[in-house]
């Protein structure tokens, strides 16, 4: 499910105070779980899309999207091929800083609006979740660090948020214990056994380490997670 979130207001055109709206929508593809209700945000090098809609009147009628002229920068920099007539979408790879400015006009160009937007790139995460006896991950439990192991097993689930190129990509993981990488399960990647056999230290207890991260960026998401017994 694809969440827009909206950024709206009212703003006084510089034609004779003209009132206009001015709404931008934007979505980032980064990854999300399934079960994840709230909006994708942009990571470092995930693919970002904006929609401009102003609400401009020319002629004494509102002036249809397609015919107004937009005007795109970002960080500073015009982005010439993305501005023109009808070109209310931008699209962009995010950097940590995204400072994004629109103006839009009417074809005369006595009336503008212009709209200001900071979209910072967040860390992708990675959340562990039990998995129950009927083979299930409880995403309502978050595994918090240090873990007590206190089964012969527990097998656990690495779920990874805001990783660049959204839910179509294929993450790949990366287990380590104690700072020496183990083998990843090829049909359950995400998943991972934990037993007190494989862990033996004189502390009594182990570090367990997964990278995730997909071919899009290399950008990933790293979680260490202290396991006692």
């Amino acid at each position: 499910m694809k969440i827009f979130l909206i950024i709206s207001g009212l703003i006084i055109a510089n034609s004779a105070h003209a009132l206009a709206d001015f709404d931008i929508l934007w979505e980032a593809d980064t990854y999300t779980p399934p079960f994840y209700q709230g909006a994708a945000l942009p990571s470092k090098g995930s693919t970002v899309k904006l929609i401009a809609i102003p609400n401009l009147y020319y002629g004494g009628k509102l002036l249809a999207p397609e015919k107004v002229n937009y005007r795109w920068e970002k960080n500073g920099n015009f982005l010439d091929t993305a501005s023109g007539v009808g070109k209310q979408t931008l699209i962009f790879t995010a950097e940590a800083e995204n400072n994004i400015r629109v103006t839009a006009s009417t074809p005369n160009n006595l009336t503008k609006v212009t709209k200001t937007i900071n979209l910072k790139a967040v860390e992708p995460k990675i959340n562990f979740y039990p998995i129950n006896e009927a083979n299930e991950a409880n995403f309502k439990q978050t595994i918090k660090s240090p873990l007590t192991l206190t089964y012969k097993e527990f097998p656990l689930k690495a779920v990874p948020y805001y990783l660049a190129g959204g839910n179509d990509a294929l993450p790949f993981y990366r287990w380590f214990y104690d700072g020496q990488p183990i083998a990843t399960d090829p049909i359950e990647p995400s998943v991972k056994i934990l037993s007190p056999p494989q862990i033996v230290t004189r502390e009594n207890q182990t570090v367990i380490k997964v990278e995730v991260g997909t071919y899009q960026t290399p950008v990933k998401a790293v979680k260490d997670l202290i396991v006692k017994f």
